[in-house]
């Protein structure tokens, strides 16, 4: 298995090097073409001049982190052995998570900066950001494989949104996903990666609150004109408890599909080391 933690690579930036993203808006996206014309842009993490995404912020991110024992939703104990792997009794994940860094500093500014407005220059940036450190990071290495030893297809699947975040052109992990399945594709030989928005949030709760967050996780469904077939790796852009990603395993799992792992830029601090000691 190749390192997790891979030399950082080149940031965003270039012109040469784009990765395809979803529509960014429509008119929002000539809106902030003209806007640009008139107001000066600046850096969503740090504030510096004539940039979306500084040089010094992008390099903020990363190298990637398994997160995934630290989300309780995500987490259960072991109830039966299994041999050569754990005791009865041990704590285990259903999957790794793996993200960029903690959700903080000028890293949690670019984020909530690019999902509350509309900015086609932030997209790119932060879709690059993904694509680059996704080509960096052998993810298939540690993943479990098939029985004759391969892993030759996979849906991305983003973590669900409000509808009105992809009528508007913020659907942020629909973004991410596509970064996420380009470099996939790419550079890890796999023969066939698709993007399926295939999630749907429930239509009233609110994630404020514990029974919110459990509301959120029982009630994400499938979309019904959606069949998928093959492994999925889930992609979300920042992580709390799991409880996103739960709900969207469970949706999937209903139907036979497992989810073999979980992207995202940032994670939050671990919500339980305030109650320790």
């Amino acid at each position: 298995m190749r390192s997790m933690n891979p030399t950082r690579p080149s940031m965003p930036g270039s012109s040469r090097e784009r990765v395809p993203v979803r529509n960014a808006g429509g008119i929002f996206s000539a809106v902030e073409s003209a806007l640009d014309l008139i107001f000066p842009r600046t850096c969503a993490g740090c504030g510096t001049w004539d940039v979306s995404l500084c040089p010094n912020c992008a390099a903020a991110f990363g190298p990637w982190s398994e997160i995934s024992m630290r989300l309780p939703y995500l987490c259960h104990v072991r109830g039966k052995s299994r041999r050569g792997l754990a005791f009865p009794g041990d704590e285990f994940s259903r999957f790794p998570v793996y993200t960029l860094g903690e959700y903080k500093g000028e890293r949690r500014r670019a984020v909530v900066h690019w999902k509350n407005t509309v900015d086609v220059s932030l997209t790119h940036a932060m879709s690059n950001l993904m694509y680059r450190w996704m080509r960096e990071f052998e993810l298939l290495d540690s993943l479990v494989y098939n029985r004759e030893g391969e892993l030759t297809s996979l849906h991305v699947v983003p973590a669900p949104s409000r509808w009105w975040r992809s009528h508007d052109g913020r659907f942020v992990t629909g973004h991410l996903a596509g970064a996420v399945a380009a470099a996939l594709s790419e550079s890890q030989g796999l023969e066939q990666v698709s993007v399926e928005n295939a999630l749907v949030l429930p239509s009233r709760f609110s994630s404020s609150n514990l029974n919110g967050r459990r509301t959120k996780t029982r009630r994400i469904r499938l979309r019904s004109r959606f069949h998928l077939e093959r492994p999925v790796i889930l992609v979300d852009d920042v992580v709390t408890t799991g409880a996103t990603l739960a709900g969207a395993a469970d949706a999937l799992s209903s139907v036979g599909v497992p989810v073999v792992a979980a992207v995202a830029l940032l994670a939050a601090p671990d919500p339980r080391k305030g109650r320790e000691g």
